[in-house]
């Protein structure tokens, strides 16, 4: 419902390009190689998953807004990254289609879901053992205003939810970045770690093959 305001939202909260560099310096520290796959819940427009796209030859765009969806496909498109994947549907259709991933990636999404706690136990799921999920979000923030603006269904988070969530969902907390904005946010940046025990049930290629969406 947000969509066609979506730059002018991100404007009033959190814009991509405040925190940029800092999450491109976190994700070089990872070293992932570019075989990796790799996961990103919420695309909005795509900025993001074009440089994911540049870092690594597998990865797929998972939205449950088509109209989003198609916005980062257009994005993907114009830098002809055709190894980009588009699937529609939440963190649930990603479980259920068996997505595995060596990198999850949730940037500015988890305040929209109504539950957060589920989508970090499907994220958790879809990580291969030794996997990283890299949330991206607000601290805990009291600007109210944000719900009816933005469609923001939480106001942020607290460490100690998060820290809640994902140790139920049998994930451990790595790094932690967090960067104060002039207009009263801040923006957090976290890392959590999948031990790196048990199977890897991946059928990721494919279930991206066959339920990708097609062109709109």
């Amino acid at each position: 419902r947000y969509g066609d305001r979506f730059s002018e939202n991100q404007a009033l909260i959190a814009e991509y390009d405040q925190y940029e560099a800092t999450l491109h310096d976190l994700l070089d520290g990872l070293r992932l190689p570019r075989t990796s796959r790799v996961i990103e819940v919420g695309p909005g427009e795509g900025a993001l998953l074009g440089q994911l796209a540049e870092r690594f030859d597998h990865v797929t765009a998972l939205d449950n807004s088509l109209e989003m969806l198609n916005r980062a496909r257009n994005t993907i498109q114009g830098r002809q990254q055709e190894h980009v994947c588009f699937i529609h549907g939440d963190t649930t259709t990603g479980v259920e289609l068996g997505l595995s991933a060596d990198l999850i990636v949730s940037n500015m999404v988890l305040h929209h879901i109504p539950s957060p706690a589920a989508a970090l136990n499907d994220c958790a799921r879809m990580l291969k053992p030794g996997g990283q999920l890299l949330l991206i979000d607000l601290s805990r923030h009291d600007q109210d205003w944000a719900r009816e603006a933005c469609g923001d269904l939480w106001l942020g988070f607290d460490d100690h939810d998060l820290d809640d969530w994902t140790s139920q969902a049998g994930l451990l907390s790595g790094q932690q970045l967090y960067l104060g904005q002039r207009n009263g946010f801040q923006v957090l940046i976290r890392l959590f770690l999948r031990p790196d025990i048990g199977p890897d049930p991946s059928r990721h290629n494919q279930a991206c093959k066959e339920h990708s969406t097609k062109e709109a």
